[in-house]
């Protein structure tokens, strides 16, 4: 049986973290508080692990105003292999907002900092939002987390659907499972 993760006390939220790079880091490293995820969880976790649901890291995704399950549809860059992963999947991130915490103040969250740091996009349009979701919650849905950490996303998380943790998955999920994983994830902003 695996440990469960358990990541260090949450961040303080009234605390302006320094922004900013080091060359040849990163670009989402600029933000302070996804430096200061990033800091939790590189030697808590490895590339390709399985995050298993009784961890204590929340899920992220941007997307727009209403979460569609055509969404999900596995595009070619979805099946490839990331971190030691082979499954295809979605692509979501560990939260660095701490979104979940129901003592946070939800207009502390910025919406361009979290463009910029997990889509490379300077500036959120009117039509982006914070999703969240715990690891549990997720797996409830018939999906797996796994860490897929990339050269400038190093919080990067690949969800896969329980059909698709296969030799030889089906081509794509169907309708329903897709629906059930949008149906855990809240709107946070």
């Amino acid at each position: 049986m695996e440990t469960p993760i358990s990541l260090p006390d949450q961040v303080d939220h009234v605390i302006t973290l320094p922004n900013h790079r080091l060359d040849g880091e990163a670009r989402a490293l600029y933000w302070g508080t996804y430096r200061e995820r990033y800091n939790q969880v590189r030697d808590v976790l490895t590339p390709g692990q399985l995050i298993t649901p009784d961890s204590d890291i929340v899920v992220a995704m941007i997307g727009n105003s209403t979460l569609n399950w055509n969404s999900l549809d596995l595009k070619s860059q979805d099946r490839i292999p990331l971190a030691g992963v082979s499954y295809p999947g979605k692509s979501a991130h560990i939260d660095f907002t701490d979104s979940l915490n129901p003592d946070i103040d939800l207009s502390t969250i910025n919406l361009d900092m979290l463009c910029d740091a997990i889509l490379n996009r300077k500036q959120a349009r009117r039509t982006d939002h914070l999703y969240a979701a715990t690891v549990a919650e997720i797996e409830a849905a018939h999906y797996k987390v796994y860490y897929t950490p990339q050269p400038n996303h190093p919080l990067h998380l690949r969800l896969v659907h329980a059909t698709q943790a296969v030799d030889d998955p089906p081509h794509d999920i169907k309708h329903t499972e897709k629906q059930a994983l949008l149906e855990v994830f809240k709107k946070i902003k």
